[in-house]
């Protein structure tokens, strides 16, 4: 479904709006965003690369400023069961079910449904493309103790990285793991947690 308005023709910079309603392949849908002048060559060729599987619904509006050439996209995307290769240190994520929305290049959610390394957890935050990617995420979940330890390992790439007295801690716990994004560097994660149900085996 698709509609085309021009509110007010008389007007300075007349905008020209486009509405769409899209069901489809998750990869096409990036294939498109990224070909959209919001991405510099750079950036669209990273978006390019993200291995994306499933469907999604999406809304999308388009609103554009004939003459100045300004615009701003804008979408609300519907996933479920979509899953995401491994990137930049980042683990893959599985079962991804919720909503996500797009508004001029940044992602963002709440409470996304996401399984990592098989434990179901809840994902929020937001990530501007355009800019490395850059941003932060926050994954929620209560499982045992070894599934951080072995992400942390995952992340950080480099086993000295972990201290020892991490690997030391038993039981199941909610931990919530943030992990900053910058461009051109390495995510950082960082754990916290009331360690209710953690013991320390000494």
């Amino acid at each position: 479904k698709l509609s085309i308005t021009i509110p007010d023709v008389n007007a300075d910079d007349p905008e020209l709006n486009i509405g769409a309603n899209l069901t489809g392949k998750t990869n096409r849908l990036v294939t498109l965003l990224a070909a959209t002048p919001l991405f510099d060559t750079t950036s669209a060729k990273q978006l390019k690369s993200v291995s994306v599987a499933g469907r999604v619904k999406a809304r999308l509006n388009l609103r554009r400023n004939i003459g100045s050439g300004k615009q701003t996209l804008k979408a609300k995307l519907e996933l479920k069961d979509n899953s995401l290769a491994a990137i930049n240190g980042l683990p893959a994520l599985d079962k991804i079910r919720g909503t996500v929305a797009f508004d001029t290049g940044t992602l963002s959610s709440k409470g996304l449904a996401v399984r990592v390394n098989g434990q179901a957890t809840t994902l929020s935050g937001k990530v501007d493309l355009t800019a490395g990617p850059a941003g932060s995420l926050e994954l929620r979940t209560r499982a045992p103790h070894q599934f951080w330890v072995d992400l942390l390992r995952e992340t950080a790439g480099d086993q000295r990285k972990i201290p020892d007295w991490v690997a030391q801690l038993e039981g199941r716990a909610t931990w919530v793991a943030e992990v900053k994004l910058a461009k051109g560097a390495p995510p950082l994660v960082g754990l916290r947690s009331d360690l209710r149900g953690i013991a320390l085996n000494l």
